[in-house]
């Protein structure tokens, strides 16, 4: 048991854990085909977890009209989106 746990501070960086995941067939075939499956699946999770990230920033920071510009601080407008929904009230 003391080897085991010895191999794998040795193999894995001090911030690596390893995990077990369960493949069907097809999926075994997929996995096989990388030359390192560890590292995609690292690659695809980091990547997944920028693609949320980078969505909520957007939701914080872009106006709601969904115009594409910035949001003025402490409004739901842009400047642009602002001046129409002013002239809308009057």
């Amino acid at each position: 048991m003391r080897a085991h746990k010895l191999i794998y501070k040795c193999l894995l960086a001090s911030n690596m854990r390893p995990i077990n995941v369960t493949l069907d067939s097809v999926t075994w075939e997929y996995a096989k085909e990388k030359t390192n499956f560890s590292a995609w699946v690292r690659d695809q999770l980091r990547s997944e977890r920028n693609k949320r990230e980078t969505s909520v920033r957007r939701i914080d920071v872009e106006c709601v009209m969904s115009c594409g510009r910035p949001r003025v601080e402490g409004d739901m407008f842009c400047n642009t989106c602002n001046d129409f929904s002013v002239g809308e009230e009057e």
